[in-house]
């Protein structure tokens, strides 16, 4: 598990990385390539994500709590399903 609370990680190539478990919270991603990442599990609670490419990345499971995506590219990303929404994702059985 990776613990990179509170760095700052701008312009970082994080392109393709398996951050799973990984806490990012508070950290600096801004412009940041996550082009495919896969942050299962991963903790990015008040992260600033400002014009980071989080395009194709699997952010189902991650936390976004209060995460800053302003100009993030979200071109087919998973996003987490909203719990107050009345559509539920297909399950996979």
């Amino acid at each position: 598990m990776t613990n990179v609370a509170d760095a700052d990680l701008t312009s970082a190539d994080l392109s393709g990385v398996n951050v799973d478990g990984g806490t990012f919270d508070r950290a600096v991603l801004d412009g940041a390539d996550l082009t495919g990442a896969v942050p299962t599990s991963c903790m990015l609670s008040n992260a600033s994500l400002v014009g980071a490419s989080l395009v194709r990345a699997d952010l189902r499971e991650a936390t976004l709590a209060s995460a800053d995506l302003r100009g993030a590219s979200l071109t087919d990303a998973l996003l987490p399903a909203d719990p107050r929404s009345p559509y539920r994702p297909l399950s996979r059985s």
